[in-house]
């Protein structure tokens, strides 16, 4: 679990979901399998373009009913009632195929020509994509409403591990399963593993966020909707719709050409499923691989251009093979490059392209691009093969000759990911200095090249402002890229920006070193206090008679500063403390708020009701400085002391910061308290309604509608 940074309460949850996932890839590798399976051996191969039609067709309608359907409804519910009524649907097909597979068994192809259940599988091939499609959108919905977003991107690559890992066993198991069962019983498999799904959703639910805490979150229905605005597709954005629907096209293509090979190459279906199987373990192994071993690298070595261009060029190498030599071997490559890459560092570079769109932009265009263009290119190409097809432009032996519409198409992909590579830094140039940037919003923590040549230039922008929004932007992002530069700013850069840096950095010797912070502490007038208390943070005894020299200074801030790190350090702690406590119980207010700004943990200096007594002070300067440190005590006495500092238009801002770290039930009990309260003043009860509209719509508005029969 530690190799993988998964924290005790989430290793629950997380193999709930991880083996949610696996059902779910699981199902579609033998779900998939049977229907092409099935089709290819029992239906008239020429309609196999067609089905891509009306699988494109379909998808567009049933997202937009399904969306319609579930609005408001718990996920889990619509897991377990879609899961029902898809497992209830494949046994139903199942049964209706028996009587088919019994008669092509006895009479062959021309048996079944005019059987009506033959139908079925038309109907089963486009049903296992909506089956795939919907559970798919279900998990990663789910996994959304059980980890925040500082969690998904730890956990979600572990959790598309759980994919990966389903294609090499399962892909493992349809051989010896076909060889026991036979390949017509093989979607009894698929529902087996759609129950697995279904039932890792409703363990999954006691870790899911309370239905009445999600509703306090969503806007109130009566609450007029904001109008949308209308969106234009930018040079960017039609760069990226050009890059998904071209990866769509040539996508198809390849697929087409590999099962109508397999299926020429291995006539008996239980073979064709057998060697289905191979495919897809080996797929699932090498997926894992390019996941958590190559994919980081080469964004971050050779960035986003490198990125995009890897699926295309192992294309053009597949589909040239294929095109010389037409053999399953090489249409094999083909595929083989198109469901590795395509999920691993494909999808990587695609999340990153998205990365400097703003957020409503990107709600706006991201359903349009990825559903609905790709939908329609995924239509488009399945109506040309067919048509080239049934009109002998390319027969059925020359099936190979279709890799020179993708060569075409592979040539104008790789021509637009150089475009849409310059179209990202200009973007992601804009982002950052119009402050729109944010590295929350890609889903696995990969760092683009790009991403840190970026963040490079504005660090060392002459702009105080944009050298501190760089240092904020990658806080929760590893800071080795950007070390040298870091450790140059905090030697020479402006008095915020060292500050800054030291924050980020404090407890990170391995950007800026001990002797950094030992000769600031010496040496560095300007940000001195500050190096001080985070020498006491890192413990550095080299400077303990420094420290104990300092804490007779005569500025105030080195002498509390020094005073708090000897305290940690746990050296000449009787003096320290006696300094302290000195400032502390000072008729100076002056005195009394340097001293708070180095004090943290109770340290047997500042105890709790000390601090009570101080965030009742009459000094705004104190009260806010105390409002810090109650902050990160989290000691529920203290709510009291905090809310009436709501009534303080100068500390009801950071009263609010401090009371968010606290358990919200115990925060609203206290507000609903106070704002009836009999002694509470005027202002208190307007800081207090100014303070509930930051939590939960529903409590608030039943706290605030017991004031409406109030007489004053």
């Amino acid at each position: 679990m530690k190799l993988f940074n998964i924290k005790k309460e989430e290793r629950k949850p997380v193999l709930i979901l991880f083996i949610q996932f696996f059902s779910v890839v699981a199902t579609s590798i033998t779900g998939s399998t049977a229907r092409d399976a099935f089709f290819l051996n029992l239906f008239d191969r020429s309609y196999l373009p067609l089905m891509f039609v009306a699988i494109a067709i379909t998808m567009v309608i049933v997202i937009n009913i399904y969306k319609r359907i579930t609005d408001g409804k718990n996920i889990i519910q619509v897991i377990t009632v879609s899961g029902a009524m898809f497992a209830g649907l494949l046994l139903i097909i199942q049964l209706s195929l028996t009587r088919l597979f019994s008669i092509y068994a006895d009479g062959g192809a021309d048996a079944i020509a005019g059987l009506p259940e033959k139908w079925v599988i038309p109907i089963l091939f486009i049903l296992m994509e909506v089956i795939v499609s919907l559970s798919i959108l279900q998990f990663w919905m789910l996994a959304g409403e059980i980890f925040d977003a500082r969690q998904a991107k730890r956990l979600f690559s572990i959790l598309g591990a759980g994919g990966s890992v389903a294609g090499m066993l399962a892909g493992y198991s349809l051989k010896p399963f076909v060889k026991t069962f036979g390949s017509d019983k093989l979607l009894y498999l698929t529902v087996i593993f759609i129950g697995m799904y279904v039932f890792m959703g409703l363990l999954i639910n006691k870790y899911q966020e309370p239905e009445e805490d999600k509703k306090q979150k969503q806007k109130p229905k009566d609450q007029p909707k904001k109008k949308k605005s209308k969106f234009k597709f930018d040079p960017y954005l039609k760069s990226i719709a050009l890059l998904i629907g071209l990866a769509a096209f040539i996508s198809k293509i390849i697929d087409y050409q590999f099962k109508m090979t397999a299926v020429q190459n291995f006539p008996a279906q239980d073979d064709l499923v057998s060697f289905f199987g191979t495919y897809y373990m080996a797929t699932g192994a090498a997926t894992i691989i390019m996941q958590f071993f190559i994919t980081g690298v080469v964004l971050a070595r050779f960035g986003i251009l490198a990125g995009l261009l890897f699926l295309p060029i192992s294309l053009a190498f597949g589909s040239s093979g294929f095109l010389m030599i037409p053999l399953l071997m090489s249409v094999f490559m083909a595929k083989f490059s198109d469901q590795v890459f395509k999920f691993s560092i494909n999808s990587a570079s695609q999340e990153i392209l998205w990365l400097p769109v703003p957020k409503e932009r990107k709600k706006q265009a991201k359903p349009v691009i990825d559903s609905a263009i790709r939908a329609t290119l995924e239509g488009v190409v399945g109506i040309l093969i067919f048509v080239l097809v049934q009109f002998k432009f390319v027969p059925t032996d020359k099936l190979n000759l279709l890799s020179i519409i993708a060569l075409f198409g592979i040539i104008a992909w790789v021509w637009n990911s150089f475009r849409l590579k310059n179209g990202y830094v200009k973007t992601l140039m804009n982002a950052i200095e119009k402050r729109q940037l944010n590295l929350e919003d890609v889903e696995f923590d990969v760092t683009d090249n790009h991403i840190v040549q970026t963040i490079e230039k504005t660090l060392t922008d002459e702009n105080e402002f944009k050298q501190l929004f760089a240092i904020d932007l990658i806080k929760t992002m590893p800071l080795s890229p950007w070390k040298n530069t870091l450790t140059d700013l905090f030697k020479n850069g402006t008095v915020n920006v060292k500050i800054a840096i030291l924050e980020l950095a404090k407890d990170k010797p391995d950007i800026i070193i001990d002797q950094d912070i030992i000769d600031a502490s010496k040496k560095s007038e300007d940000i001195r206090p500050e190096a001080i208390a985070v020498a006491g943070e890192r413990k550095l005894s080299a400077l303990s008679d420094e420290l104990q020299n300092n804490i007779s200074h005569n500025d105030l801030r080195v002498r509390s500063a020094s005073a708090c790190s000897l305290v940690k350090m746990n050296d000449h702690v009787k003096e320290a403390k006696t300094v302290m406590q000195k400032l502390l119980n000072s008729s100076d207010v002056n005195e009394i708020k340097i001293s708070l700004q180095f004090l943290d943990t109770p340290m047997g200096i500042l105890e709790d009701n000390q601090l009570a007594g101080f965030l009742q002070h009459e000094s705004p300067d104190i009260r806010e400085e105390s409002l810090k440190i109650a902050g990160t005590r989290r000691n529920p006495e203290l709510l009291d002391q905090i809310i009436r500092n709501l009534g303080y238009p100068k500390s009801a801002i950071q009263a609010r910061q401090a009371l968010s770290g606290f358990d919200e039930e115990s925060v609203l009990n206290s507000l609903e308290k106070w704002l009836y309260e009999a002694d509470s003043n005027f202002p208190l009860r307007i800081g207090i309604i100014r303070c509930l509209k930051h939590y939960g719509v529903s409590l608030s508005a039943e706290i605030l509608h017991k004031g409406l029969s109030e007489p004053y």
